[in-house]
């Protein structure tokens, strides 16, 4: 008899595809001889996090790219693409006969759901924000089942039953209690720490806005220490910053052990993306949420607003225009987050 399959679908942001991969370890570590079937696009970053997984047995890419509404002559293009991409996924479900389709979103879930569908096999989708994503809104009434992590996201999907479950968390109980001391990060021992987290790619508005915080109040800059994600392209110069200003810093691009630092942090500053925010709640860390907010997109503000709801003892938002407009506003409630006394 054959292994029995799981079919999980994500891709083109780090935020999709790694609760996906972890709801596909939590499966495997359930039954070790089950074997996954990993969609994705064909992007590089989903190539990046998804290959050296071991969690994965096939990974199929496929050829799907999104096109800007204000580029509408490609849309030809993108329809032959989307076809292209169902007749991939048709064959390889047809071929490995998966008992279930599970996704996070993303509009690389609609050429495999669709092609699911025809050879009914059951879809269970994942909304892992506030706001449910376009391909979401799109597949929720074709799945069998739809969880959310927000109950707030029930209300907004009411043409269908939702259930609410818990953000599939990447760390384990364990990743609390196996701390890396503060100094063997060349970090000072007397001192607060804030994590700035920026994400695998860095966040520039949270690097300018904490540069500017420590500049115009060198007390605080002198009295804590900084972790810093800064994303691959500024790490050499956020290095050069902190030296330069004799401020204890550890900066790193991007981490797969991001662990140690949630639990070395005394308070976190972040963007409100879905994963950062519970994995913050899991740390039980006090965190400072500066969404991002764009024109036609609002989806991390509807995260922030309700994580601070619901957690008000951790959580505290500050929105970017706030911040543009008082250069002390990130200081001050740095300094109120760590109870600072100056």
């Amino acid at each position: 008899m054959n292994n029995p399959t799981l079919c999980f679908v994500a891709g083109k942001s780090g935020g999709h595809i790694i609760p996906c991969l972890t709801l596909a370890q939590q499966a495997k570590s359930k039954n070790p001889s089950m074997k996954i079937l990993f969609f994705s696009t064909t992007a590089l970053l989903d190539a990046q996090i998804i290959q050296n997984n071991i969690t994965v047995d096939t990974h199929v890419g496929l050829p799907l790219e999104t096109i800007s509404a204000c580029k509408w002559y490609l849309l030809p293009k993108m329809c032959v693409l989307l076809m292209r991409s169902f007749g991939i996924s048709f064959y390889q479900l047809y071929k490995k006969r998966p008992s279930r389709i599970i996704s996070t979103g993303g509009h690389i879930a609609i050429p495999v759901c669709a092609a699911a569908r025809l050879l009914r096999i059951p879809i269970e989708l994942y909304e892992l924000n506030v706001q449910p994503g376009k391909a979401i809104k799109w597949l929720a009434s074709h799945a069998d089942v739809m969880r959310v992590c927000f109950k707030k996201t029930s209300q907004l999907l009411t043409h269908v039953p939702c259930t609410v479950t818990d953000y599939p968390i990447r760390f384990s109980v364990r990743d609390k209690e196996d701390i890396r001391k503060i100094e063997d990060l060349g970090l000072d021992l007397t001192k607060k720490t804030v994590f700035v987290l920026g994400g695998s790619q860095g966040s520039r508005f949270i690097n300018e806005a904490i540069k500017e915080a420590l500049t115009i109040d060198p007390l605080l800059a002198s009295q804590i220490n900084i972790i810093h994600q800064t994303g691959p392209a500024d790490q050499q110069h956020w290095q050069h910053f902190y030296e330069n200003s004799g401020i204890s810093a550890h900066v790193f691009a991007f981490s797969d052990t991001i662990a140690p630092y949630y639990q070395a942090a005394d308070v976190i500053i972040s963007r409100a993306g879905a994963g950062a925010l519970f994995e913050i709640l899991f740390f039980n860390k006090p965190c400072i949420i500066i969404p991002l907010e764009m024109q036609h997109d609002s989806h991390q503000y509807a995260n922030a607003y309700e994580m601070v709801i619901q957690n008000q003892r951790l959580f505290a938002l500050i929105r970017q225009e706030t911040i543009q407009k008082d250069s002390t506003a990130l200081a001050q409630s740095i300094k109120k987050m760590i109870t600072l006394k100056f």
